[in-house]
Formats: structure tokens, sequence, C-alpha cells
């Protein structure tokens, strides 16, 4: 590993010692090696303003303490990362993007695919490989048992813990459990596509989840109590779009016959 630079070397040793200050006021060992656990705790005490390069000059810090004590730690677990990415969450977007998510299928879908991206932290392609197996649920949360995706081999058997927030409508927790419940899903993905008849038809990839997620994000940037929601895949079409869908399907009625969905004139 490349010798880091004089100034950088000491930031990470203020960060580390900042950590070990922490530690020795809340009663818990400062000494490597540091639990993950304990990690997570510290950054969620951080008091608010840090911003992202701040946050992760206080995990490299810490990185950097193991290193001189010659002990390996890694700063890429999920659950650091999880933890990092709830301290930048901002919450009057998430509930706009909340209010986003209808009430019918694809809406719980939606919910859970956000809250599992924002509150708990997990990429898409963590959200893509994750198995109903892999979710133990319990009375004050939920652990995750998360697979190896391609993109980072280093997170299998490692697990991400996401506490209960009761009366909080961005519990990620009872997003998953009303999500399971209302869709059935009791083994395989929990992140499922609809089928056409709109119920859970397979598991999701990773872009597909990409591309969700995104969707919530442009129906938050309209006014939510407008963007109407498609009838299976929960994605917002606008006017133009529902004119166009129902045009093709004009034209791919054969004279003399009718379509259930489409009304004629005699």
């Amino acid at each position: 590993m490349t010798a880091a630079a004089p100034a950088t070397r000491r930031a990470y040793d203020r960060s580390w010692a900042l950590f070990r200050a922490w530690c020795a006021g809340a009663g818990l060992p400062a000494a490597p090696p540091v639990s993950i656990a304990q990690v997570v705790t510290y950054l969620e005490a951080l008091p608010p303003g840090l911003g992202r390069s701040g946050l992760a000059l206080r995990v490299a810090g810490i990185a950097h303490g193991h290193r001189l004590a010659g002990m390996a730690w890694t700063e890429r677990h999920p659950a650091i990362g999880a933890a990092l990415r709830r301290r930048q969450l901002d919450p009057a977007a998430l509930r706009r993007r909340l209010d986003g998510c209808g009430t019918d299928l694809a809406g719980l879908r939606d919910r859970m695919l956000l809250l599992l991206d924002r509150v708990a932290g997990l990429r898409p392609g963590q959200i893509a490989t994750l198995d109903r197996e892999d979710v133990a649920l319990r009375a004050d949360g939920m652990d995750l048992q998360l697979r190896p995706v391609a993109a980072d081999e280093t997170v299998v058997g490692q697990t991400v813990a996401v506490s209960r927030r009761r009366g909080d409508a961005a519990c990620a927790v009872a997003a998953l459990e009303r999500w399971l419940l209302q869709a059935n899903i009791t083994y395989g993905p929990i992140a499922q596509r609809l089928g056409a008849h709109g119920w859970p038809g397979g598991g999701m990839s990773d872009e597909t989840v990409r591309r969700l997620l995104r969707d919530i994000e442009r129906r938050a940037a309209d006014d939510p109590a407008t963007a109407p929601r498609g009838p299976v895949a929960g994605a917002w079409r606008g006017p133009a779009a529902r004119k166009t869908v129902a045009a093709k399907r004009r034209r791919s009625i054969k004279p003399g016959r009718s379509s259930p969905g489409l009304r004629t004139t005699p």
C-alpha cells in the first residue's frame, strides 16, 4: 500500500483520536479490533452537519488505526455503508418520495424498495440478490444476510441489522413485512416484478431495481396527488403516454372484434 501523504496521515490520526475519545466517553473498548456494530453506533452518534467527505474521513481514520496496530480491517462492510447512507438521508425528501408510492401492490413494492435503499442503506445489487430466506424478522427489527454481488465479492456472509421504527411511515421493517404479506412471498427473491395478472412474477435484476428507484425519484418531482400509477408495473404514465397506449390498442383490434378493455360504439 502506498504511504499516505503527511497531511492525510495527520487527518487520519485526528479521526482515529476522535473515535477513541468517543469510545472512552461511551465506556466502550477502543483498542483494535473494533466491532462493526460499534463503528455503526459511533457513526449514528455523530453530530449533524458532517458531509459525505467528513463521514468518510471518520471511517478512514478507524481503518488507519487498525493498520497501525497491524490488523486487517475494511471500511467497505455493508453495515458501515448503510450507516453512511442513513446519515445523508433528507427526511423531507424521503416523505415526498413515499407520498408518490401508491397503496396497491406495485406501490407497496416501490415503498419497500425505496426504504431498503434509503433507510436500510442497501445498494440495488444487494436488494436484487436478497431472498426471503436471507431476512430474519424480529420484534425490534430485522437482520439481512447479504449475498455476494459482482461489484463487490466481499459482502458474502455479512449481515446488516435494521431497527424497527414504530409509528414511522419510513420504517423499512414494516414496509418489507407488509410487502411480503400482501404479495404472499414466502421464499425466493423479495424484489419481484409484477406480471400481467398483477401478482409477483419473478425476481428483478439490479438494473430493474435502479430503474424503479429512478421512477420513484421522477414521481417525487411531480405532484404525487396528480401522478397516476400504471395498473400493473406501478410506473407513472403521463396523459400523452396514456393516449399512445390507447391508440396502439385500437390499432391491434381486428375489424368486427372488440377488446374487453376498450369501449366501442355501434
